[in-house]
């Protein structure tokens, strides 16, 4: 199937297997064929050094370097870098204040002229693909080709 993600890269980021599995065998049905699934923080922010990669996807709990500092450690990366957008996308079971607040007061420590070089969600577990796609469009909304496959998929869900 050729679609307009087909060569985004995606790094999944949980320190459960299945939750990657199951997280890369929804991304590869909508179209994502390249992804990268990783059990912890540190290779995370390894990985995404030496790979480009164009949408990180993370739990927020993990060893070694939590999802929330990995999310810092890359939204000053990609800041100071500006060659291209991130986007990053929570996906968890730890959605509370504490997090939420956290998150949130990583992403307002930026200007608004390097805010433009990042966005990102948060997609609560258990996962519904109905919510992931509809995450997923928002991410990518400046991209119409990406945001009317992502919107196709959507509607086969019926």
């Amino acid at each position: 199937m050729d679609t307009p993600i087909k060569n985004i890269t995606v790094m999944i980021v949980d320190e459960t297997f299945t939750h990657r599995q199951f997280m890369q065998n929804v991304l590869k049905n909508i179209g994502f064929s390249n992804c990268i699934d990783i059990d912890n923080g540190e290779d995370a922010r390894n990985s995404f050094e030496s790979n480009d990669i164009g949408l990180v996807i993370s739990e927020i709990q993990l060893p070694k370097f939590s999802g929330i500092e990995l999310f810092s450690f890359l939204l000053h990366k990609s800041t100071q870098d500006a060659h291209k957008q991130l986007k990053f996308l929570f996906y968890t079971g730890y959605g509370n204040e504490e997090n939420i607040k956290s998150i949130l007061k990583i992403a307002e420590g930026f200007t608004p002229d390097q805010k433009k070089w990042f966005k990102y969600d948060l997609i609560l577990k258990p996962l519904r693909v109905d919510k992931l796609l509809a995450k997923l469009q928002n991410l990518f909304s400046e991209d119409q080709l990406i945001k009317k496959h992502l919107n196709n998929e959507l509607s086969k869900l019926g």
